[in-house]
């Protein structure tokens, strides 16, 4: 987020946790003097997002749970075909989410 231009209308959403942006501290700096309105996050280096990270309380930070991908019927419809037969017969059902482990 280098340079001096001042992006009050602009987002930021960074698709991988290898972006361009140099460090997080980078978005919350550039959050906070205004330089950009927004960022919705989907990614992190670290995950689950530690309970404890600025991210969470920052009014314009937007955090999503990893599910910034397109789905598709084609592909989405048998997955999910998959997982019901998995409930039905009561056996485990992959990525599954843990609240106690945050994700």
């Amino acid at each position: 987020l280098a340079g001096d231009v001042v992006m009050k209308e602009r987002f930021l959403v960074p698709i991988s946790p290898e972006s361009s942006v140099d460090t997080w501290v980078d978005i919350l700096d550039a959050l906070n003097s205004g330089h950009i309105a927004a960022a919705t996050l989907d990614v992190f280096r670290e995950e689950p997002l530690p309970k404890d990270h600025p991210f969470w309380r920052h009014p314009n930070v937007t955090v999503t749970p990893h599910i910034a991908a397109l789905t598709l019927p084609q592909t989405a419809a048998p997955v999910i075909a998959d997982i019901i037969e998995r409930v039905r017969a009561g056996r485990k059902v992959p990525g599954m989410i843990d609240p106690a482990v945050g994700y």
